[in-house]
């Protein structure tokens, strides 16, 4: 009995570890993608914005940060 409710907790704990690292990495990978999202619409309004200088890169990349 006490072997089967020992193999029960790590199986759990192996479940739960798993589940997590799921979560994480989805996690990672959606933080990539709006970090990659966000540069894209960065560069789209340094653009449209005629006669950028580095003061209004500077605060175009604030805004969008």
């Amino acid at each position: 009995m006490k072997t089967e409710v020992a193999r029960f907790e790590q199986e759990r704990v192996e479940d739960f570890k798993n589940s997590l690292e799921l979560l994480l990495d989805g996690m990672i990978t959606r933080q990539k993608e709006t970090i990659q999202a966000r540069e894209a619409f960065q560069q789209l309004l340094l653009k449209k914005t005629p006669g950028a200088d580095s003061s209004e890169e500077t605060t175009a990349s604030m805004v969008v940060a």
